[in-house]
């Protein structure tokens, strides 16, 4: 539950993800976070073909594996723990934001989300959204978050972004944002995190900003102003191009010519005909290390929501929109084992068996059993007390 002032609160400018210090690739206009092999930033949606000059050994994932993993969730790809990927609405009576809402509202002390359905301009209209989390393989206890999107349009600049809220937040028959399965508005919580990225006509990403929500009593909605923003003005400091070796974060436009997708899309003037290339300026991704740009603010996300509005500013108004589902939270798993056979005397061992199949660094805290009483001492001697995303970890505890 969520204190009475938390539906007043203010978007806390992060970090201006930015870099000018150009990168040495590891393969022509190949980019990417913590390493290549997690997931290209190269403005399109294939693998690198790595058997060309110069010889990487490291092959890395694109949005093509991302996409066939949420078709097939059991395909082996280790360091991503969750993906998601979702196609929207036709332009024509599309679930759009009712007009003067902006990014900070959802439902403060005088504004609140609004969905309707209406038609939506050519530029503005989102086609997909695709997430994906991923654990750093350099350093496993840094959580990796990658977007990407399509337009259904290239006529002019625009700005998108994305929000991942903390709460299961979905959209009611009257078009209000609500908790997933109740009637109760949905509100900020502190640690939500607000992600715009702007690109230019040019085809160049020009800035991708960090915001997370922060309580502020006594605050209200437009408590957030133009002036509290964080914008860098280089026109190319959030590009990957122009990133340096393990950024921050990233960004890339399809900014010269059409790529081709292995997931269904159209263009917004010839809906409903379906096609796997996406033209130039109407594919974007972005990556962003979310351990490193929220420290121990990071907040345990569970909705997932691309949009598109008028310009790179968390006071412009909103447009189109796509929701889904991209958990962040640790799921811990347990598996507690005994001997199949013992007598009165013996000392019996209990092995706990600990899973972590999420992204993001789980560390122990609590573990307390009826029997054995607290176990945490003997999971942090283990080593169980500190899980990385994927890892697996196990400690024996007797008792007689």
């Amino acid at each position: 539950a969520l204190p009475a002032s938390a539906d007043v609160a203010a978007s806390e400018p992060i970090t201006s993800i930015s870099s000018l210090a150009p990168l040495a690739p590891l393969a022509p206009d190949v980019y990417g976070l913590g390493a290549l092999e997690v997931l290209e930033l190269d403005a399109d949606a294939v693998p690198y073909n790595f058997t060309r000059p110069p010889t990487v050994t490291n092959s890395a994932t694109d949005w093509f594996s991302i996409y066939n993993k949420f078709i097939t969730p059991s395909l082996g790809l280790p360091q991503f723990s969750q993906v998601v990927w979702t196609f929207d609405l036709p332009p024509s009576a599309d679930n759009i934001f009712q007009s003067g809402k902006t990014e900070r509202d959802i439902n403060g002390s005088n504004a609140q989300w609004q969905s309707v359905i209406s038609p939506i301009l050519d530029k503005g209209d989102l086609i997909n959204s695709i997430g994906a989390l991923a654990t750093h393989p350099i350093t496993p206890d840094e959580t990796l978050l990658y977007l990407a999107l399509t337009r259904g349009d290239n006529n002019g600049s625009s700005a998108f972004g994305f929000w991942l809220l903390q709460r299961d937040t979905n959209v009611d028959a009257n078009g209000l944002f609500v908790y997933s399965g109740t009637t109760t508005l949905a509100q900020h919580k502190v640690n939500d995190l607000l992600i715009i990225v702007g690109f230019n006509q040019g085809g160049s990403v020009s800035d991708i900003q960090l915001y997370r929500w922060v309580g502020a009593p006594g605050c209200n909605a437009n408590c957030v102003t133009a002036s509290n923003l964080n914008i860098t003005n280089n026109p190319n400091a959030a590009d990957c191009t122009f990133a340096s070796k393990d950024p921050l974060g990233c960004g890339r436009v399809n900014s010269t010519q059409p790529i081709t997708v292995n997931w269904p899309y159209y263009q917004s003037a010839l809906y409903p005909a379906l096609t796997t290339t996406v033209p130039s300026l109407q594919f974007l991704e972005a990556g962003a290390n979310l351990s490193r740009a929220l420290g121990n603010t990071q907040g345990c996300y569970s909705t997932f929501m691309a949009f598109g509005s008028s310009s790179a500013s968390s006071s412009s108004d909103l447009k189109d929109y796509i929701l889904g589902t991209l958990q962040s939270c640790v799921q811990l798993e347990m598996e507690l084992r005994t001997p199949r056979q013992s007598k009165e005397t013996d000392v019996i061992t209990y092995t706990f068996v600990l899973t972590n199949p999420g992204s993001t660094v789980y560390n122990l805290r609590y573990l307390t059993d009826t029997l054995l009483g607290n176990v945490v001492p003997t999971a942090t001697l283990a080593g169980c007390d500190k899980m990385t995303g994927n890892e697996v970890c196990s400690f024996d505890v007797g008792y007689r």
